[in-house]
């Protein structure tokens, strides 16, 4: 990788893989869910997937390369977990929440990947290619509120129960009302004053 441009083939190459992976796990993933709305969604973002993943390889073929799908750690890492953990979930309606989770780190991990290389090509002197991989980006941030429109509505609780989980203590633990709670007064501490 002596050039930027080298580098910004070798990024696409990346991106690409990870593509691939996304392409071949969203289908198989949507066809495990309850909620129509979901499902849309998913089926939506699997041939919004398959587009992106055909525009890398058309770049990397532009620029007398070949595409190649190597496995990457990460996103296979992510997508084996999630699927696992799909798995092993039976209530339909938890398996709902948990997908539009997993499909939210999905599009996280892929997120990263198109802002830093739409970066790397602005600096590489290729930035239409650069304007392409930010709407791309756009595109994957708007599917990301999407899917959290979908679990809001599913379960409005939800977001509350995110923000508080592992900071939920026992009722009596909590003080009462709006006071605070004062230090209590030993025998000693009233001898002092």
């Amino acid at each position: 990788m002596n050039t930027p441009i080298k580098l910004l083939l070798d990024s696409y190459q990346e991106l690409h893989a990870m593509e691939v992976q996304v392409a071949r796990s969203l289908p198989v993933l949507s066809g495990s869910v309850m909620n129509v709305r979901l499902r849309k969604l998913l089926t939506e973002l699997a041939f919004r997937t398959r587009d992106r993943r055909d525009w890398l390889a058309d770049q990397v073929i532009h620029h007398g390369d070949l595409p190649v799908t190597r496995m990457r750690l990460a996103i296979s890492g992510i997508l084996t977990a999630g699927n696992n953990d799909l798995a092993e979930t039976r209530n339909p309606f938890m398996r709902d929440l948990l997908m539009i989770r997993h499909c939210i780190r999905i599009i996280q991990h892929v997120s990263l990947g198109y802002g830093s290389v739409s970066r790397l090509a602005d600096s590489a002197g290729v930035p239409a290619d650069g304007r392409c991989l930010a709407s791309f980006l756009s595109e994957l941030e708007v599917a990301g509120m999407r899917l959290k429109a979908i679990e809001s509505e599913l379960c409005p609780s939800t977001l509350f129960h995110r923000a508080h989980a592992g900071r939920m203590k026992k009722k009596a633990d909590l003080p009462r009302g709006n006071r605070t709670l004062k230090p209590k007064l030993t025998k000693n501490s009233d001898e002092s004053q």
